[in-house]
């Protein structure tokens, strides 16, 4: 492995990892040991919507969740993300372009910079780190919109907003991130050196 980053645990008794140094995502069967690259090739670039995940590339895959047969994908140099469909192997875009920048909207037109966490809520809505932009995204794949949350925009580095309005917070480069089994979501603000919680209003959830 080279920077292994983030790991999950699929269905079928694997752990998948964000092999991120070698520009793939691999698989180890935890019965029988074996380890294989489910995506990427170690060529530094983008996959293809669409395509087969195995044997071709993948641009810097940073952080993974797992919801039933997808597994999610956080491309942090390729700032988007993709769904890994397990089952057909096959990559489908979710949101962000390799363009760097900040943008709410259409999932396939949103703009994200360096993004380095994911996780899924109780609702399939994944919750994004979007680290450079200072800022939590949220992607409703039911609607394919992203939208912003917590913090915002690569300028809005910084602390506060404690006790107040979630989009008024400062962060300071997050990285990782979780849904807690209240709905609350919980970021790591790693140059403040905090763990934040950010708790939805009852019209969010």
């Amino acid at each position: 492995l080279r920077t292994p980053h983030s790991i999950a645990f699929d269905a079928q008794g694997g752990l998948l990892i964000a092999d991120i140094g070698n520009h793939r995502i691999r698989r180890v069967d935890l019965a029988s040991g074996k380890i294989e690259s489910i995506a990427g090739n170690g060529q530094a670039k983008m996959p293809e919507d669409g395509k087969p995940a195995r044997g071709r590339p993948v641009l810097g895959p940073r952080a993974l969740a797992v919801e039933n047969e997808t597994l999610w994908v956080a491309l942090r140099e390729g700032n988007s993300i993709w769904r890994l469909e397990l089952a057909q192997g096959t990559w489908r875009h979710a949101a962000g372009t390799l363009r760097k920048g900040f943008q709410d909207g259409p999932g396939q037109e949103t703009l994200l910079n360096g993004p380095k966490g994911i996780a899924l809520d109780a609702h399939g809505r994944l919750e994004i780190a979007d680290t450079e932009n200072h800022a939590v995204r949220e992607l409703d794949p039911a609607a394919g919109v992203v939208r912003t949350i917590a913090g915002g925009g690569p300028k809005s580095g910084g602390f506060g907003g404690d006790g107040g309005p979630a989009l008024a917070a400062k962060f300071d480069r997050l990285h990782g991130i979780c849904v807690g089994p209240d709905g609350a979501i919980y970021v790591g603000d790693t140059n403040n050196h905090r763990v934040r919680r950010i708790v939805r209003s009852s019209a969010a959830e």
